[in-house]
């Protein structure tokens, strides 16, 4: 199902912009991934990951990039890769069950294939709404903190075979780490 549409090119782009060239200024944070779906009959599943990642601005454009294994050795699991901006967030999930998952308001739906280990799910996202509280186009300090974070929030709907959809929001958490 990901097809060659203007939305998948986006965020195509700006994956492959970011992965050419590594910036050595490369910080790292404590980035929280928390992820709520509610079903047709409103039963809601919730489910939070934390993971060590490296965090870089975006080359083009503002938007952040966060860097960070996955699996059950984090150390050496599959690298995934997250882009926030305020207009597009792209998650990247590598090794198996890898998918990409694209978000934009401004288009009516994008398309994935959701990896599993029982195989690929076909999925349609439709993005209602991207906030990001990030003090602009780089992480700024917390007040009071020194630390840098980041505060985004995706609310959107996943639709599956014969029109089940999932009413969804991910609420991505990055705070400097600092020694």
């Amino acid at each position: 199902m990901n097809k060659q549409t203007p939305e998948n090119d986006r965020g195509r782009q700006a994956r492959r912009k970011d992965t050419e060239n590594r910036s050595s200024g490369e910080r790292t944070v404590c980035l929280t991934i928390r992820g709520i779906q509610t079903d047709p009959d409103g039963n809601s599943q919730e489910h939070t990951s934390v993971y060590l990642a490296g965090y870089t601005e975006a080359e083009e454009g503002p938007g952040h990039v966060f860097r960070y294994r996955t699996g059950e050795d984090k150390a050496g699991g599959p690298e995934s890769v997250l882009f926030v901006s305020r207009g597009l967030v792209r998650m990247e999930r590598a090794g198996e069950g890898s998918s990409v998952m694209i978000f934009d308001p401004s288009v009516p739906m994008t398309g994935c294939d959701y990896g599993t280990p029982f195989g690929v799910i076909p999925m349609e996202i439709r993005t209602q709404r991207i906030s990001v509280m990030d003090g602009g186009a780089s992480l700024r300090p917390a007040a009071g903190s020194g630390r840098l974070r980041l505060r985004a929030r995706v609310q959107y709907s996943l639709g599956m075979d014969a029109g089940y959809a999932l009413e969804c929001s991910v609420t991505i958490q990055a705070d400097e780490i600092t020694e």
